[in-house]
């Protein structure tokens, strides 16, 4: 039964056997090559495991199992809870096999771009020998940690390890250049008291990230953050960015005025975006499967426009609908909330919830959203042209591609006066060369369908 669970667990297993030459049909490794993406310095990777069958009728003693560059090698074998370069004398039943996970500690260098790490795992039974080639790219990283206490650029040299929390001064500016990518390690943290500008481009976007590539933790949920600009920092901007794997991803607090274009947020346990009574400007903007809200706001002033949000998390029930608002006496005034030309979909009953206090001072207009059969907006003026509808026909929500299809109901069915701060969408296609644009971050487009 140990056995079977740790098969379960573990993601390298049963694959295609290929049995090496040699005197003894005793032995076989699983395959002859492991091979994986890029590692960083600073971390430690476990990156998958090699099995080593005894297909004999009769127990077996290895002699060896060992890296080929022994204590120079960049990699380490685990076998039976011992991490190492070489073991000796190992036993392996009839008919059974046995797992050597594999680590991976990449050196640093002073090369900026990302460098081959090569060994092989060998196994010798008396005279015979078998080998699995191991290979990895390492890539070197600057650490960004600890107090920024003057004005700092980010280039797309090599990326940045963000540990522990690092803070902003509120006399500092962090920019980020197009292109450049920012790793946070496990439950690291950026906190803004100064001012953030995270502006990419839309053929280099910032990539913000855990710094985990394997391929279990990789894409997991809520493994740093969140991005918080706190009380009385200055105005922030983050577009042409990508943000994933946090625990909120964005948080503004009181009285902060941050903007969010043209920038892609997905996979935070928790929630996207949390303003807490701080100025919001979010356009041309893909939010989804996320924990909790997409947008959550409690009090303050948040403009939505021209956005796609759909929330189909799959790592635990959510509790909370796409949009989260809330005018409660305990929080800031709730001053103004606009929804304009946007999508909301996703596997709630109801996709906006208008949690408790005067909400009055909203506006959700000219958008497909998914408000179930119970939310009543006729005769309310705070609700204006909606499709409550929760298929917005895109290309494959599966994969992520989140462009309408062609027979998308939510085809010209913006509002021009919307569309005029946001005259392209997220690829750069214009929405006023038609009737009316389209809803969402992605206009519609011939080209895009062939």
């Amino acid at each position: 039964m140990f056995l079977i669970a740790t098969t379960l667990l573990v993601f390298s297993a049963c694959e295609k056997d290929y049995s090496f030459r040699g005197d003894s049909n005793a032995i076989t490794l699983a395959t002859d090559t492991l091979s994986y993406d890029t590692l960083y310095t600073g971390t430690l990777a476990a990156t998958g495991s090699l099995l080593v069958y005894n297909t004999s009728g009769e127990d077996l003693t290895i002699d060896r199992i060992y890296l080929g560059k022994g204590s120079e090698s960049a990699f380490k074998i685990c076998v039976n809870g011992r991490n190492t370069n070489e073991l000796t004398d190992i036993r392996l039943q009839r008919k059974d096999s046995l797992y050597v996970f594999l680590n991976v500690f990449p050196p640093k260098t002073d090369e900026p771009q990302p460098y081959l790490l090569e060994d092989e795992i060998v196994v010798t039974h008396g005279t015979n020998r078998w080998q699995c080639v191991v290979m990895a790219y390492g890539q070197n990283t600057i650490p960004l940690t600890g107090k920024i206490s003057s004005d700092m650029q980010l280039s797309d040299n090599m990326p940045y390890m963000v540990s522990g929390t690092c803070i902003v001064d509120s006399s500092a500016t962090l920019t980020a250049s197009p292109g450049t990518r920012i790793l946070f390690s496990d439950n690291a943290r950026l906190d803004v008291y100064g001012a953030l500008k995270m502006v990419g481009s839309r053929d280099k976007h910032v990539v913000v990230k855990s710094c985990n590539i394997d391929y279990y933790y990789g894409d997991i949920p809520g493994q740093w953050g969140p991005i918080t600009f706190m009380p009385g920092s200055k105005e922030s901007i983050i577009e042409y960015a990508e943000i994933a794997n946090a625990t909120y991803a964005v948080v503004a607090d009181s009285t902060s005025q941050l903007t969010i274009r043209n920038t892609i947020i997905c996979d935070a346990s928790r929630g996207a975006i949390l303003a807490y009574g701080a100025k919001l400007d979010v356009a041309n903007t893909l939010l989804y499967n996320c924990g909790g809200a997409l947008i959550a706001a409690y009090g303050g002033e948040t403009s939505v426009t021209h956005s796609t949000l759909s929330n189909y998390f799959r790592w635990n029930a959510r509790k909370q609908a796409s949009v989260y608002l809330s005018a409660a006496a305990q929080y800031p005034e709730l001053k103004q909330f606009t929804l304009t030309n946007s999508i909301v979909v996703g596997n709630a009953a109801n996709e906006l919830d208008l949690a408790s206090g005067d909400a009055s001072n909203i506006l959700i207009s000219n958008c497909l959203i998914n408000l179930g059969k119970k939310f009543v907006t006729d005769g309310d003026a705070r609700f204006v042209d909606l499709i409550n509808e929760n298929d917005a026909s895109f290309i494959d929500r599966e994969t992520f591609d989140f462009h309408l299809d062609s027979a998308s109901v939510a085809i010209d069915r913006g509002d021009k006066k919307y569309a005029a701060t946001s005259p392209l969408d997220f690829d750069g296609n214009s929405r006023l060369d038609d009737a009316n644009p389209d809803l969402g971050a992605f206009e519609y487009t011939i080209i895009q369908k062939k």
